[in-house]
């Protein structure tokens, strides 16, 4: 192993793909070339890279064995447009995932930007468990023209305003985690980014940017957190993500309007852990989704 100087670096970029200059790196390359550079930002870039702009940012490792689902795993309806491993929503539309995980132990991840979300618009990313997985939302806990099932809402956002995270278990109005659900809320604008993980015994713990929004009132019991494990292991969960008009979290705390047509939000990077219970394999994660920091140059 050789320790390498930025000059090495520089060379050993060179060497995998050429690039000139006037490029204006404010950092050295990996092995990829310009995918692993990073940019200040000119012109320069796009000359070099044939691309409009530096990159995101990278996300944290995807496990190797996580799901990367793209738009070849969803079902859609509305405005969709589609990047790699997320969308975006304008106006009235929904993404369905034609498989669904055991989240058990596992977890949902992703990154969300709502800064042209409207006030009074409900933009979001849940689980729905239906008994036979559909590219379509075939049920949901208010079970309005469709079956109830377990809903397990990862966040729904009013506009750019505030977040709730929501464990909703059984199909009445009988208290505790029912059809007005155990939930938590939080403010939440812009960009940023959420990980939902599941306990192998059942609770969902949502962090955005890193902070715990799992403050559930009523606090999800045993008994609930015993159902959330039997319908993972029996129909597991499945992906929605939508944008709708109606009701929204923090509704007196935040801005309204509800202009749903002028509304739109970006899911990207996402990331599921977890064992598929009905569907097909989805898209399992490649090496482009972890940490560019990882990677180790032996000369």
């Amino acid at each position: 192993m050789v320790q390498l100087t930025k000059i090495s670096l520089f060379a050993l970029c060179s060497h995998v793909l050429p690039v000139q200059s006037d490029c204006g790196w404010t950092s050295t390359c990996g092995p990829r070339g310009c995918p692993d550079c990073k940019d200040d930002g000119s012109a320069g870039y796009r000359e070099c890279c044939g691309g409009s702009g530096p990159s995101p940012s990278p996300g944290p490792p995807a496990p190797g064995d996580a799901y990367c689902p793209n738009q070849g795993d969803f079902g859609s309806d509305g405005n969709v447009q589609w990047h790699g491993n997320g969308w975006t929503i304008q106006g009235s539309g929904g993404v369905h995932s034609k498989t669904t995980w055991n989240l058990n132990g596992g977890f949902v991840e992703f990154d969300m930007d709502t800064s042209g979300a409207q006030g009074g618009v409900n933009t979001n990313l849940y689980t729905t468990s239906p008994d036979q997985v559909q590219p379509r939302n075939e049920c949901d806990i208010q079970g309005e023209g469709k079956p109830s099932c377990m809903e397990m809402d990862i966040i729904e956002m009013n506009g750019n305003c505030m977040a709730q995270s929501t464990v909703h278990t059984w199909p009445n109005h009988n208290g505790g985690c029912d059809k007005g659900g155990c939930a938590s809320l939080m403010r939440a604008s812009g960009k940023f980014h959420v990980k939902a993980e599941f306990s192998p015994g059942g609770w969902m713990t949502v962090l955005i940017n890193g902070q715990k929004n799992e403050h559930y009132n009523p606090s999800p019991s045993k008994q609930s957190q015993d159902n959330v494990v039997q319908n993972m292991n029996s129909k597991g969960a499945q992906i929605q993500s939508s944008q709708w008009v109606g009701w929204v979290p923090g509704g007196n705390q935040c801005p309204g309007g509800g202009n749903l047509g002028g509304s739109r939000f970006t899911v990207s990077n996402l990331v599921v852990k977890g064992s598929v219970v009905q569907g097909p394999q989805p898209t399992k994660c490649s090496s482009h989704n972890f940490l560019r920091s990882n990677t180790t140059f032996v000369v």
